[in-house]
């Protein structure tokens, strides 16, 4: 994605400035800081609108909201805010999960080669490369900084930590993915405006709305007619290629990976669907469903819609026909419907609502259904079939043989916080243990019968099968068609693990097999003991009579 980089910040009035605890001069300040963004071309290039300059600039923001909470100004406000400017330039280059942090540290110290004090290039430096570190304590061994200076950097990486993290509002994930949990927040101050920072990311997204309403002399927010027109037009059979997201400020798309093979930006000809794939990104948590024909969303977990979507504007794109082929090749995730191209589109125009409010319409017109289901076994159904996603993980597994392990650890965490039971988690974690096997046992029969291993890249060689072997085990269908769980085999995976639940009635339930094995054990040994007691009473009796 391409956007016109600029400071959103700057739009905002003395009001709203307030609001947020925000000075003139500290907007001058963040102002001039993303204008030096801009003129390296700091984020210029990124593919990600997750990590553009926008995510920057708030960041900077959240710095300086966190700064103005501090009593006594404790730290080096510059040089933190010149932190928080560069922090993340690994993902602009191309580094991912923890390595960007590293990365972005040495390219840091590259671009100021003999431009900057070289302890404050270190510190700035250190402070870069800890933000993705899963650690929060920086380790100073080896080097100039005394016991007080270490002390200030320490909490400086704090403040930018969690001024990234005030900003995971912007993903377009649920909860754990998405959003900021404020018990993992490092400081007070970061505590403090957590509950400020919806209302910033909604006010700096309206500042983008309204500034690109302004450039383009058209309406954009709430514009309903226009989006009532695609919608017909698309009911009547009419072509037209639309794209959706939570960034309103996309002046191009360009070609990205995906799960498929090769790089393209994706489509679809229903505005309804594109809205849904964006809202409702995680299927475990928003599984999809048809109701009389009807496109609809399930809510497995109480009030998960609104808490994703409440702090969100949505973003409808129209897209030129022509740019666009539907995908039809053999591959197992691609969607049906699904339109690509494999160059840079502009759009034509677009629209934007708030994310709840357009659900509503959507709902009120009877385009969409949502249906509530809260129970377990539904909420079970739904994470056993994201479980495919695990074994996705096989096409990249040659070229990095921890990608299952990542992907485990994606999952276990959303269900951690979604089910709050640790018992669902190890029922999961025997899932896995189990498909592992069938992984190592179908390459292990593949290499008896080929004499060579599987490609893993081949999806009809690898990853199809072990998804169908998968679909055999832990679904079945009843008379009327429809999928269900196959309890049978989780309550043997059960037992066989020794695991003292099981599944009854669509719910998991303390199973007392162990215990009862125990316990029984325990009985005949009581039972054992007293019968030999007996008898040995009787027989001693017995002595003392003959002896008698």
């Amino acid at each position: 994605m391409t956007n016109l980089e600029q400071s959103y910040l700057k739009l905002f009035d003395e009001k709203q400035l307030t609001k947020y605890n925000l000075t003139k001069e500290n907007q001058k300040e963040i102002i001039s800081l993303v204008n030096e963004g801009i003129e390296k071309h700091l984020y210029t290039d990124t593919k990600d609108f997750q990590h553009d300059l926008k995510h920057i600039e708030k960041v900077l923001s959240y710095i300086q909201m966190m700064l103005n909470e501090m009593p006594n100004r404790e730290v080096d406000e510059k040089t933190l805010l010149l932190a928080g400017l560069y922090y993340d330039i690994g993902k602009t280059i191309g580094a991912s999960g923890k390595e960007h942090g590293k990365v972005g540290a040495e390219e840091f110290i590259k671009r100021i080669e003999n431009k900057m004090d070289v302890k404050e290039a270190l510190k700035i430096s250190l402070l870069i490369c800890q933000h993705a570190s899963e650690e929060d304590k920086i380790e100073f061994a080896n080097t100039p900084f005394s016991l007080e200076e270490q002390k200030e950097i320490q909490k400086m990486s704090d403040i930018l930590k969690d001024a990234d993290a005030l900003d995971r509002n912007r993903l377009n994930y649920p909860a754990p993915l998405g959003g900021c949990d404020i018990n993992k927040l490092r400081t007070e101050e970061g505590k403090k405006i957590y509950s400020l920072t919806n209302d910033f990311y909604m006010d700096y997204n309206l500042a983008i709305i309204h500034e690109r309403e302004r450039k383009k002399q058209t309406k954009i927010l709430d514009n309903y007619e226009l989006l009532g027109k695609w919608i017909l037009e698309w009911y009547k059979g009419d072509i037209n290629m639309f794209h959706a997201s939570l960034d309103p400020s996309i002046e191009i798309l360009s070609p990205n990976e995906s799960t498929q093979k090769g790089s393209y930006v994706y489509a679809g000809k229903d505005p309804i669907d594109c809205f849904s794939m964006a809202c409702f990104r995680s299927s475990a948590i928003f599984p999809r469903c048809t109701i009389n024909q009807k496109k609809g969303i399930k809510e497995i977990f109480p009030d998960s819609i609104k808490n994703t979507l409440e702090a969100k504007y949505i973003t409808i794109y129209h897209l030129p026909n022509e740019e666009f082929h539907e995908y039809k090749k053999d591959v197992t995730s691609s969607p049906s419907g699904e339109w690509v191209s494999e160059n840079a589109v502009k759009p034509l125009s677009q629209v934007s609502f708030k994310a709840l409010d357009l659900l509503k319409y959507f709902e009120h017109l009877g385009f969409m259904n949502i249906i509530q289901d809260h129970s377990f076994e539904s909420q079970l159904s739904s994470f056993l079939k994201a479980t495919e996603m695990y074994i996705w993980g096989i096409k990249s597994y040659r070229s990095d043989p921890s990608v299952m392990d990542k992907k485990w650890l994606t999952f276990s965490k959303t269900i951690q916080y979604y089910f709050k039971n640790e018992n669902v988690l190890n029922l999961f974690n025997m899932v896995k243990k189990d498909i592992d096997n069938e992984i190592a046992t179908y390459i292990e029969e593949f290499k008896n019968t080929n004499k060579r291993e599987p490609d893993f890249d081949n999806e009809k060689e690898c990853l199809k099968p072990l998804i169908s072997i998968y679909r055999q085990k832990y679904f079945v269908y009843d008379d009327l068609n429809r999928q269900k769980v196959n309890y049978d085999h989780l309550n043997e995976l059960c037992i066989q693990n020794e695991f003292p639940f099981k599944i009854v009635d669509g719910n998991l339930q303390e199973q007392d097999i162990l215990k009862r094995t125990n316990k029984i054990s325990g009985y005949i040994n009581d039972i054992s003991i007293i019968f030999l007691t007996i008898f040995m009473g009787i027989l001693i009796g017995i002595i003392f009579i003959i002896k008698g």
